[in-house]
């Protein structure tokens, strides 16, 4: 549903430009174009299909020739294909007679530092 939204919001944008082109060229009335101009509009159009074949071309070059995959490889654009390792089991205590938590010994307190009332 969603891809048939976009496509019907893409195809009423080029419906919108051809009407206004056509609502244009009519409005224009008659225009003459010497040999200059046309010339310099089939060069350009002729121009701007040869870049967009060219880079059409070099991106289908670079995904057969594999410069894509080191790129691709990175887990931030797909799933992982096998399942991840589960965590390893924490170390066995080694004092089994120590309070849960780790090292629970008690510390000395902080000096007041005498500074501390002048930063109020």
């Amino acid at each position: 549903m969603r891809s048939f939204l976009i496509g019907a919001g893409l195809f009423g944008i080029l419906g919108l430009s051809v009407y206004f082109s056509v609502l244009l060229w009519i409005d224009l009335g008659e225009v003459s174009l010497g040999w200059f101009g046309w010339l310099t509009m089939i060069v350009g159009s002729l121009m701007a299909l040869a870049l967009g074949g060219g880079l059409m071309a070099l991106v289908f070059y670079s995904a057969r020739r594999g410069h894509d995959d080191v790129h691709h490889d990175q887990q931030v654009f797909r799933r992982p294909r096998t399942p991840q390792e589960p965590e390893p089991e924490p170390d066995p205590d080694p004092d089994p007679g120590a309070p849960p938590g780790g090292d629970r010994t008690p510390r000395a307190p902080r000096p007041k530092d005498p500074r501390e009332n002048d930063r109020r």
